[in-house]
């Protein structure tokens, strides 16, 4: 992958972290809990910020802009993975509760 192509990838998800962290924030001022470190590893948003290195820095190395698109990846499968959790619980539930009534019927 080339230079470019990274500063690319870079603003993506760097515009997708943005997006991220309002939501997220804007959940937690609904709520009382730290929504924010449920969802995301704040460790990484931290290790991202203290890269120094902006998808806008076009003069930094392709290795730094590397780095932080990892980075930034992690957080958006993460992201993910928080989102799509509920939808994977509900379905165990009703897998679950699908199996008891069978069990019920056979008896």
């Amino acid at each position: 992958m080339n230079k470019q192509e990274l500063l690319h990838m870079h603003s993506l998800f760097a515009e997708i972290k943005n997006y991220i962290v309002d939501e997220l924030e804007n959940q937690e001022s609904n709520e009382d809990e730290s929504v924010l470190c449920n969802a995301v590893d704040s460790k990484l948003i931290s290790k991202y910020n203290s890269l120094n290195v902006k998808h806008t820095d076009i003069h930094k190395g392709k290795e730094a802009h590397k780095n932080a698109v990892l980075i930034l990846a992690t957080i958006v499968s993460q992201y993910i993975d928080y989102v799509e959790l509920p939808a994977k619980k509900e379905k165990e539930v009703r897998q679950r509760l699908s199996d008891v009534q069978r069990v019920q019927q056979d008896d």
